[in-house]
């Protein structure tokens, strides 16, 4: 569906708009601030408003700004968005040291996938899911037990744990928590995956 056909829709779904014919164009117009060849323009499918108008056009309309936008629905954001809430620094940082030895990277859409992300170097693949403590929690690793506890088969648990943050900059250091059992406080393994 294109953008005019979204905005079509959402016109059609709005009390706040009138019908096709009875002044549409001239009362988002209003509403907006904007001209009425520019609202012609969205309706004829030949441009689409810039960024604020987008966003006041879709409080107008009351519907959500991305799909009216992009045309992507709500709850495949929603599950973007909850993908995205598990991808912190300690994530990417881990993802820099996998492409810095040589592993091609990808992150899990999909929400039944408990890895995070999905390596590949030589034609061998390795998923790994991330979790972060600071270096204080070197010898708990109490998160670690919730996370590996979402872990299947096959799936390196990665630690990154922060041990500096010197100068403004931010130091991980990677373990392999897959490697202690549940419940000991034993120190991981430290996780090297450099090329042999």
């Amino acid at each position: 569906m294109n953008f005019n056909e979204r905005l079509e829709k959402a016109c059609n779904g709005c009390d706040k708009i009138p019908p096709y014919g009875q002044g549409r164009q001239v009362v988002i117009a209003k509403m907006l601030g904007v001209s009425q060849e520019a609202v012609r323009k969205w309706f004829a499918g030949e441009s689409k408003p810039r960024s604020a108008s987008m966003h006041a056009l879709a409080n107008i309309l009351d519907v959500e700004h991305v799909w009216l936008a992009l045309g992507t629905e709500s709850s495949e954001t929603q599950r973007f968005r909850e993908i995205a809430r598990t991808q912190d620094a300690g994530l990417y940082c881990f993802t820099a040291y996998l492409i810095k030895n040589g592993f091609s990277v990808a992150y899990s859409k999909e929400p039944s996938e408990t890895s995070d992300i999905i390596a590949i170097r030589d034609g061998e693949v390795s998923k790994f899911k991330v979790t972060c403590a600071e270096s204080s929690s070197l010898t708990k690793v109490d998160n670690a037990k919730w996370a590996k506890s979402q872990v299947k088969e096959g799936t390196v648990l990665a630690g990154c744990l922060d041990i500096s943050t010197e100068l403004g900059r931010l130091d991980y250091a990677f373990y392999d928590l897959t490697a202690i059992p549940v419940g000991c406080n034993a120190k991981a393994p430290i996780l090297n995956l450099e090329p042999k």
